[in-house]
C-alpha cells in the first residue's frame, strides 16, 4: 500500500493581515480560520501535515494584542502549530520636519518560515509546502530547499492583493486567493472544543464582527 503524500503550509500571518486591513469591508475577515484554508486548498491526494503559522504580538496596543490572542486561542483550537517572533523599536527621522519618533518593526516572521521550511524538509515532515505569503524574502529559502530536495514541491498562495512575479516563479505552483473568497473561512463568531471532558470557548472580538 502506497504512503499518502502530505502537505504542510507555512502562514505569514502578519503578511495576510495587512493584506486585508487596509479595507473597512474585510476586517471582519481579520476573523479568519487559516485551518479551514489549508484544507480547501490540499493538493489532490494528499493528507494535511502540519499547518504553521508565523506572528508576533504588539505588545505595546494593549487592545490589538486581546483581539490577536483570542484569535490564536481559536487557531490552537483547529491544531494549527502558532511560532511567535516579536517587534522592535526604531527610531524614524523625518528630514522636512526634523522630528524623531518611536516606530516598531516586525521582526523574525520571515526567517522562522525559512528555518521551518528547511528544518521540515530536513526532517521529511512534507511533501508539499504550501506558502501563504506574497513576501519576497522567502525567495532564497525556496530555492535552498529545491536545491537541496528536487522532490519536494513548494507551492505558494498569495494573500488578496498580493503577487510578486520572483516568488511564483522559484515555486512550482502558484494559486492566488481573492478577497471574494474570504467569507468562506471566517470563524464562527463563537469557537467551541473539547480539552477532554471540558468544553472550551473563544468569541470573536466585537471589532471584527
Amino acid at each position: 500500500m502506497s504512503v499518502p503524500l502530505r502537505c504542510s503550509f507555512f502562514i505569514d500571518g502578519f503578511n495576510f493581515y495587512h493584506s486585508i486591513d487596509n479595507s473597512p469591508l474585510q476586517n471582519r475577515y481579520k476573523w479568519f480560520n487559516y485551518a479551514a484554508l489549508a484544507r480547501s486548498y490540499l493538493p489532490h491526494s494528499h493528507q494535511l501535515g502540519i499547518i504553521h503559522y508565523f506572528t508576533a504580538y504588539a505588545d505595546w496596543m494593549p487592545d490589538k494584542k486581546r483581539r490577536h490572542k483570542a484569535l490564536i486561542r481559536a487557531l490552537l483550537s483547529e491544531g494549527v502549530k502558532v511560532r511567535r517572533g516579536k517587534f522592535k523599536e526604531k527610531s524614524r527621522y523625518c528630514r522636512w520636519c526634523q522630528k524623531t519618533w518611536k516606530a516598531h518593526e516586525e521582526k523574525q516572521t520571515d526567517i522562522n518560515i525559512a528555518i521551518e521550511l528547511m528544518s521540515s524538509a530536513f526532517k521529511n515532515e512534507y511533501d508539499t509546502a504550501i506558502i501563504i505569503s506574497g513576501d519576497t524574502d522567502l525567495v532564497p529559502a525556496v530555492r535552498r530547499v529545491k536545491n537541496l530536495f528536487p522532490e519536494k514541491r513548494i507551492g505558494v498562495l498569495f494573500p488578496p492583493g498580493m503577487r510578486h512575479g520572483e516568488l511564483e516563479r522559484c515555486c512550482d505552483y502558484a494559486i492566488k486567493l481573492y478577497a471574494n473568497q474570504l467569507k468562506k473561512f471566517r470563524f464562527s463568531d463563537v469557537v467551541q472544543w473539547n480539552v477532554g471532558s471540558q468544553r472550551l470557548s473563544v468569541a470573536c472580538p466585537e471589532e471584527y464582527k
